[in-house]
């Protein structure tokens, strides 16, 4: 997304020689943003809007560009571990081998073979509909509006192309949700959230 900041400050094309604070607007329909986070496990991230507003903001010699979109659909890829036979779960580490949930790495019987038998891939997703959001490209913050959030539980590694809003772990809203595309840690804030959750389905 940083190359696609960069393109898009470029084709802005603002006057360097006015130090007041100038803005020029470009909207784009069919947005789509697919991004990986480098942690202990890759996180993914894909934000769908069928209409945003680009604006440019050239003040004191710097560009700051911000994007408005309509309604938004994101996925959220929170956590990729595996399931044991026994009902366990273990998390990959740095150095691949897998460590049992709330596990003490001293003790050598938290640690799975990743070669055991019958390991199911499993992964947390964060499902939000917000009726807007703002994307600012210079601190790369996602901020969301009048949000519907729900979590899951689901077999695999893949992130979903698509969720159904049933057989969740959690259902909510919020009166906002961020979170930022850098840093070593993804961190997701729901602000006022009020949430329900599925009394026969383990949360985590």
């Amino acid at each position: 997304d940083y190359i696609a900041y960069e393109e898009l400050l470029e084709s802005s094309n603002p006057s360097k020689e006015n130090h007041l604070t100038s803005i020029s607007q470009q909207t784009r329909q069919g947005v789509c943003k697919q991004l990986w986070f480098n942690n202990k496990d890759p996180i993914f991230c894909q934000i769908k809007s069928e209409d945003s507003e680009l604006s440019f903001y050239f003040e004191d010699n710097q560009i700051k560009v911000v994007e408005k979109m309509g309604v938004v659909h994101c996925i959220v890829q929170e956590e990729r571990f595996y399931l044991l036979p026994d009902g366990r779960e273990a998390i990959q580490q740095e150095d691949g081998r897998l460590l049992l949930r709330h596990a003490s790495p001293d003790d050598p019987a938290s640690w799975v073979d990743p070669s055991t038998p019958e390991l199911t891939p499993m992964q947390l997703i964060r499902y939000i509909q917000a009726d807007k959001a703002t994307y600012n490209y210079a601190s790369q913050l996602f901020v969301a509006e009048d949000v519907k959030l729900w979590k899951y539980k689901l077999e695999g590694h893949e992130p979903p192309s698509a969720l159904e809003q049933t057989d969740f772990l959690m259902s909510g809203t919020a009166r906002s949700v961020e979170f930022a595309f850098k840093g070593e840690k993804f961190d997701l804030q729901a602000h006022s959230l009020k949430a329900t959750f599925d009394p026969e389905r383990e949360m985590l």
